[in-house]
């Protein structure tokens, strides 16, 4: 018997499809991110050392994580994944907060400039 969500026209299978579309458009952002603001940051000089630095926390995070997460599921039991989903839900309503609407000082956002003759897309203010 297949699931509600696997129907087609199913309003739950939509969801999904949006759900899916939104995370590749958002990694594909954040590659953009990673290898681009960097380097508008810092310049060129040096820019491989200082990307592979910057990287090395989250690639170590991504590594013990499930080793992590298997030991605390092993001690704690479901009551882990209680906390797994309060985390969740506390970083979600951290994200929110930092853009409130009726805040009168905001951070500067940063935009795509308009590309450069080399083609590279810079981040920040446009100088061309």
């Amino acid at each position: 018997m297949d699931s509600p969500s696997r129907r087609v026209g199913s309003p739950l299978g939509s969801l999904h499809s949006i759900a899916l579309v939104l995370h590749g458009a958002g990694n594909g952002l954040l590659t953009i991110a990673k290898g681009t603001l960097p380097l508008a940051l810092f310049g060129p000089a040096g820019y491989g050392l200082r990307t592979g630095v910057l990287s090395v926390p989250a690639r170590v995070a991504q590594a013990g994580a499930p080793l992590l997460f298997g030991l605390l599921l092993d001690r704690v039991g479901l009551g882990m994944l209680l906390v797994s989903s309060g985390l969740g839900l506390a970083s979600t309503v951290a994200l929110l907060a930092l853009r409130s609407p009726g805040s009168a000082e905001r951070a500067p956002v940063l935009w795509l400039a308009t590309p450069t003759p080399l083609g590279a897309v810079i981040l920040g203010a446009n100088r061309w």
